[in-house]
């Protein structure tokens, strides 16, 4: 874990999108403590969204 970790400042990523004529800033924010990526995370998501279904779950 690094000083910034243990201080508590994790720099989050800032994404600017523009949809019409608004600009959203949107913020992300990743814990140290995570047991698994992003990747994997949306990955497993995605297979259980789509497993459900198959399924006829809705």
């Amino acid at each position: 874990m690094t000083d910034k970790h243990k201080a508590g400042l994790v720099l989050a990523p800032i994404i600017f999108k523009k949809m019409g004529g608004t600009v959203y800033a949107v913020y992300g924010y990743f814990s140290p403590e995570a047991r698994e990526t992003a990747r994997e995370k949306i990955g497993r998501l995605l297979t259980k969204e789509i497993e459900g279904k198959n399924r006829g779950k809705p």
